[in-house]
This record gives C-alpha cells, sequence and structure tokens, in this order.
C-alpha cells in the first residue's frame, strides 16, 4: 500500500546547505531545520529586492553548527559566509518545489 499525500506538509523539514568556506577546499555542509511555508506565505516573503537573509530568518528553526541558534547568530553566519544565505534560499525552493522538476 502507497502512503497518501497529507493534506498538511510536516511543518518542519531538514534542508542541507553546502557553504563555501575561504581557506578551504570542499565546503561545509550545514542542515537546517526550516518551516514549510505554503505557497501563498512564501510570495508574500520573498521578491524582487527582498534580502536574502530576511528570507533566512522566516524559515530557520534550528540548525547543526557549534553555536546556539538564534536570530543574532544567524544573522552572524549570513554575515560571515555571505553566499550561506543565497545558497539556502536556493535550497529550500528546489526542495518545496521539486516535484515540479520530476514532472
Amino acid at each position: 500500500m502507497t502512503s497518501k499525500l497529507k493534506l498538511q506538509p510536516n511543518p518542519t523539514f531538514e534542508l542541507v546547505v553546502s557553504v563555501p568556506v575561504a581557506g578551504k577546499l570542499e565546503n561545509e555542509d550545514v542542515i537546517f531545520t526550516v518551516k514549510f511555508l505554503p505557497e501563498s506565505k512564501l510570495n508574500e516573503i520573498t521578491g524582487e529586492g527582498v534580502p536574502y537573509a530576511d528570507f533566512g530568518k522566516e524559515i530557520v528553526v534550528g540548525w547543526d553548527i557549534d553555536a546556539e541558534f538564534n536570530e543574532a547568530n544567524l544573522m552572524i553566519l549570513f554575515d560571515n559566509y555571505p553566499q550561506s544565505a543565497r545558497l539556502l534560499f536556493e535550497a529550500y525552493g528546489k526542495e518545496v518545489f521539486k516535484a515540479a522538476e520530476k514532472n
């Protein structure tokens, strides 16, 4: 028996983002716990000119790095690893809209 689609998706899911680190050949994988947002909410918080960091503040609720998760530390992460917020945004979009790629 196959599982049935749930009308309400899981409220959170894990998302792996490969973050470039200056001076290292290999990226560091960070596992973020993020909120699932319906398309209507995504449309409210994304758009031209909206900083990737603002999107990150809306969706990230946890992580697996060596610092306590809070908004201040999230902003430090985005500041110290300049591509991390954009990569998080892209990874989130790929995960949420991946069904469309498969069809």
